[in-house]
């Protein structure tokens, strides 16, 4: 992402994930959750960052199909299933995007 010009903050691990997106929010366009991550699942985090700010991007990616998460998600702004190209990943965040 960042060869094509993104800017990319990283969490290793979902607490870390909310708090850098609390503090850094006006400068986050896009959040970008894998599901299956340390101590904190991605859904939670997904559910406290909505919690935190309704409006928020989230492009969830997973290598679960997208049916497998029917009614736990709420509204997303993408979905991407792993394995994945970068190509697939660059169209993925740019359509979450719009």
């Amino acid at each position: 992402l960042e060869e094509v010009g993104y800017q990319v903050m990283f969490a290793t691990e979902g607490l870390t994930g909310i708090e850098l997106y609390r503090e850094h929010q006006d400068k986050i366009r896009l959040v970008m959750l894998d599901i299956q991550m340390p101590l904190v699942s991605g859904l939670d985090v997904f559910t406290e960052l909505v919690r935190f700010n309704p409006q928020v991007r989230v492009l969830i990616c997973s290598g679960y199909p997208k049916e497998h998460f029917a009614g736990k998600l709420g509204k997303i702004a993408g979905y991407l299933q792993k394995p994945f190209r970068s190509v697939e990943l660059i169209r993925a965040v740019q359509d979450a995007q719009e």
